[in-house]
């Protein structure tokens, strides 16, 4: 897992995250010149790319975007609960 403090705040990098505005956002997998991941944002008319603590301070909080279980994970859990 990549993560990087921020005003005390951890933040994993290998997740998606949405601004306050709505818009999401994800590492590029890379750092700027301050050591700062670098974040990008994808919207229909063009790709924004932003340091993290920047993204932060203009439009956070940032809130992580949940992902779906696989299907084999819930099958599994179903039958566990079932089995």
């Amino acid at each position: 897992m990549s993560t990087y403090l921020h005003d005390g705040i951890p933040f994993d990098l290998t997740r998606l995250y949405a601004d306050v505005t709505g818009v999401c956002w994800q590492w590029t997998g890379q750092h700027n010149a301050a050591g700062e991941p670098m974040m990008r944002s994808h919207t229909e008319d063009r790709e924004t790319d932003i340091s993290l603590p920047d993204l932060y301070a203009s439009h956070g909080p940032l809130i992580i975007i949940a992902t779906r279980p696989h299907a084999s994970l819930i099958r599994d859990a179903l039958t566990a609960v079932n089995g």
